[in-house]
């Protein structure tokens, strides 16, 4: 199966900052293991690595890995749909994409891997509305 994965679109290096602080200071458990756990606080401290990733436990089941070095003009983040058994779980993983879609004031789109132009549902921070798009 295609892990799905999502992308806030129009991010930029202020919207990374308040997003990066947000992550300090949320109850989400936040790792950087391909940056040795160090958290980065600029742009300039993820683009040490390029490889760098956090993981973000949003809830005990679903993990949340988010990909700065995959561009920091959007924040790209994969999830494991098939971790997400209960409506917590979904709340869990709606409660981090309200956060970033409202952090980075622009559209948060879910797609399939590999298949990112086929987005099937999106959340709007201006609306506070999730909407499936197909």
């Amino acid at each position: 199966m295609t892990l799905p994965n999502g992308r806030a679109l129009g991010a930029t290096e202020s919207a990374w900052r308040d997003l990066l602080v947000r992550l300090k200071d949320s109850d989400w458990a936040t790792t950087w293991p391909s940056s040795r756990d160090r958290s980065p606080s600029t742009l300039t401290d993820l683009a040490d690595d390029a490889s760098a990733s956090a993981l973000l436990e949003v809830s005990p089941s679903v993990t949340v890995v988010l990909y700065p070095s995959w561009g920091t003009d959007e924040v790209w983040f994969d999830f494991s749909a098939q971790a997400m058994r209960t409506q917590e779980d979904v709340d869990a993983l709606s409660a981090f994409i309200r956060t970033l879609g409202r952090v980075v004031g622009h559209r948060v789109e879910l797609s399939y891997e590999g298949r990112d132009e086929d987005v099937f549902a999106a959340y709007d921070p201006n609306a506070d509305e999730f909407f499936w798009t197909d």
